[in-house]
């Protein structure tokens, strides 16, 4: 795989679609990864009420990832784009409209 030549679309049809299914990690990992998945999943839903609906717990499921990324990746994994993901939450919800 070819990482540092994939585009944002890419990425997002791996984190979305493909990642859940292919992915073979270590239990952890791959548990971490699906609360990432879902949790952008709830914030790209086109029906406004459901979206709002389940806000709350994916931004929920975004503080535990980020949480437990030291833990997980180890102290040189953090980085500012490791604590921006928390953020998108707030633009769903000022936004009224799905992210990405």
């Amino acid at each position: 795989m070819e990482l540092d030549r994939w585009k944002a679309t890419e990425f997002q049809q791996f984190r979305l679609y493909t990642g859940p299914l292919v992915l073979n990690t270590e239990r952890n990992l791959y548990k971490h990864f699906l609360n990432i998945s879902v949790s952008i999943s709830i914030m790209l839903m086109q029906v406004n009420h459901a979206r709002q609906q389940y806000l709350e717990y994916a931004c929920k499921l975004l503080h535990h990832c980020v949480a437990n990324c030291e833990q997980m990746y180890g102290k040189n994994f953090l980085a500012y784009n490791i604590h921006s993901p928390l953020h998108l939450g707030d633009d769903a919800r000022f936004f009224r409209a799905p992210i990405g």
